[in-house]
């Protein structure tokens, strides 16, 4: 992957890497699984390492579906209220221009010089 070098393409390759993380959630969270079927048929003792095994891939595939649906509401939560999370730990506030519009007028000027839009100041 080729460097970035400008705004939209930061951007576009933040998105890019973001969808990664996203896939890779998904993936830690069915080792995850799996593992934890793998440690309970372990201690169900008495068998054989290949029907362990087999056992603790098919508890972890049915439980693919709770797993998948829990991580989904876990990426929603984090999605819709990231934000707020943020402010409420920062004790941070949204600033008018009537508030700070020195600080108000420097950010718009920059966001109108480099073609953006204008953030939330905060």
């Amino acid at each position: 992957m080729a460097g970035a070098y400008g705004l939209y393409s930061h951007i576009t390759a933040n998105r890019r890497r973001s969808v990664l993380l996203i896939a890779g959630l998904f993936l830690l969270i069915y080792v995850m699984v799996f593992a934890g079927a793998l440690v309970a048929e372990a201690f169900r003792g008495g068998r054989t390492l290949q029907i362990i095994m087999n056992r603790a891939l098919a508890d972890a595939i049915s439980a693919a579906p709770f797993a998948t649906v829990g991580a989904l509401v876990w990426i929603f939560i984090a999605f819709r209220f990231h934000q707020s999370m943020i402010d409420s730990i920062t004790d941070s506030h949204t600033v008018d221009r009537k508030d700070e519009p020195k600080l108000y007028n420097l950010l718009e000027n920059l966001c109108i010089s480099r073609g953006v839009p204008m953030p939330q100041l905060k």
